[in-house]
């Protein structure tokens, strides 16, 4: 593929509405896409209206390689506040502009761009590439990352040995470079220096070989009104929503687990 063919394809996507949960519209563009250099893709309704899709290049059975990436994009917001089209995929510069270019539609089709032109090689890839574009990652309320999860529950991820997730990963430039600096990446003084030195935006740009997940759930508490005359015969729901939190602070830390010796042990959030 040259360079007018990769910025076709990315341009193509951000012009595709996947605001609130209308992944069909990609997960077809992208099958059809794949299947005009040969690689056949199937997609998989999860929701109604709502489509994975996964697709495979590759000689052999073993080892498999996951891309994974999501196709759905964040709420557009105010139109009145874009200084170009969300849907437009405008190109200014060495820059294009639109709702889905950097998270996530890019690295969607920088893998898709991979394994086209892996195929297109003619060099054995001695394994296999499994594509692996999911649903419900930035438009879903309840449920969410339904497209991720059915994927796993349907075996899909059962024989993998790697995964390559394309999703954009960043640490605010600030976080470096404040007097105590915010540093997750534990940067030494003389590469915080060098990285400044060299990044000419808001956020250094990170390759990252390990992430954590996460459990999430809600508490529910329930109260009951009365009359500011007879407080005494009402329940207050906060109070016990404060207890839970406290008691929330005392378990997670003593929870006996084994931990990575990358990503250490569990980190308490509540939101």
């Amino acid at each position: 593929m040259d360079r007018k063919d990769r910025i076709k394809l990315l341009s193509d996507l951000i012009k595709i509405n996947t605001v609130g949960g209308r992944e069909e519209g990609t997960a077809k563009y992208l099958s059809r896409y794949l299947e005009s250099y040969g690689i056949h893709g199937k997609t998989i309704e999860v929701e109604p209206g709502r489509f994975n899709l996964v697709a495979e290049v590759g000689d052999k059975t073993s080892p498999v390689i996951v891309f994974e990436g999501h196709q759905d994009v964040v709420d557009i917001g105010e139109r009145s506040k874009w200084l170009h089209n969300p849907l437009g995929a405008e190109i200014v510069g060495d820059r294009m502009y639109g709702r889905g270019t950097s998270d996530m539609k890019s690295g969607l089709a920088a893998e898709i761009i991979t394994m086209i032109e892996l195929k297109q090689s003619g060099k054995p890839i001695n394994g296999t590439i499994r594509l692996l574009a999911t649903v419900g990652e930035e438009s879903s309320t309840v449920n969410h990352m339904q497209g991720a999860q059915y994927f796993a529950k349907h075996g899909y991820l059962d024989d993998v040995s790697a995964a390559i997730i394309a999703e954009p990963s960043s640490e605010p430039l600030d976080w470096l470079t404040q007097d105590t600096p915010l540093n997750p990446f534990k940067f030494s003084k003389a590469q915080i220096k060098e990285l400044v030195k060299e990044n000419n935006s808001t956020e250094q740009y990170l390759l990252s070989f390990a992430h954590k997940g996460s459990i999430t759930y809600e508490t529910l508490a329930k109260g009951k009104t009365a009359h500011s005359s007879s407080p005494q015969l009402g329940i207050n729901a906060i109070a016990p929503l404060i207890k839970a939190y406290d008691n929330e602070i005392k378990y997670f830390p003593n929870l006996k687990l084994k931990c990575n010796t990358y990503l250490t042990r569990p980190v308490h959030y509540s939101d």
